[in-house]
């Protein structure tokens, strides 16, 4: 099973893991890429920051709560896939540049920034 950028949107993880851990062979495998915290995605924590300084005070986010950083805590995610029956994980960090206008230059940029994300 793999899943890109998924996973970490479920609203009830632990039936989601424990359904596909159902339906999967016994020797299966999964594997998910997570963003990890926004402390370490500067080109969100960037422009966020930023922001905020011309924005109404915004709630503090709920920790695992469903979105973009809900796996960003390596001991959540141990938590959701072992109870729900997959082997502990192994968590290797991916760091890569990320072009989000697809070189399309910073007006793109500025508009995907406006659009995914916080």
């Amino acid at each position: 099973m793999i899943s890109a950028f998924g996973v970490m949107f479920f609203g009830d993880r632990m039936a989601a893991f424990t359904n596909m851990r159902r339906a999967a062979a016994p020797d299966a495998r999964m594997a998910l890429i997570c963003w990890r915290s926004l402390a370490e995605n500067l080109w969100m924590e960037v422009p966020m920051t930023a922001a905020a300084q011309h924005l109404p005070p915004q709630p503090k986010p709920v920790p695992n709560a469903p979105g973009m950083f809900a796996f960003a805590d390596r001991d959540h995610v141990t938590e959701v896939v072992t109870t729900a029956g997959w082997a502990p994980p192994r968590f290797e960090k991916l760091d890569m540049d990320l072009d989000i206008a697809a070189g399309r230059g910073l007006k793109e940029a500025v508009v995907q920034s406006t659009q995914i994300g916080a």
